[in-house]
């Protein structure tokens, strides 16, 4: 990861609140299991202080919010179609 070689960390990040997660492909607000997910993925990025390893929590922890956000995406388009 030497694109980030030499930069400093990036600041810590704060931890989501239950209810302010929300799909915005479906709209949907994510369940507190899915936020204490995400809130795990900001703990270990607070705990990292090396910017390759902070970057690739981040992009760890977006894909998983891309997963919840995506959920139930496809069962509803299908449905919408009938």
């Amino acid at each position: 990861m030497r694109a980030y070689q030499g930069m400093p960390p990036l600041p810590k990040q704060p931890m989501v609140e239950y209810g302010a997660l929300k799909s915005p492909v479906t709209g949907r607000v994510f369940a507190d299991a899915e936020v204490n997910a995400y809130n795990q993925y900001t703990k270990d990025f607070n705990r990292l202080t090396y910017r390759a390893e902070q970057e690739f929590m981040l992009d760890q922890r977006h894909r998983f919010f891309e997963m919840c956000a995506y959920q139930g995406f496809e069962q509803n388009s299908q449905q919408a179609q009938h």
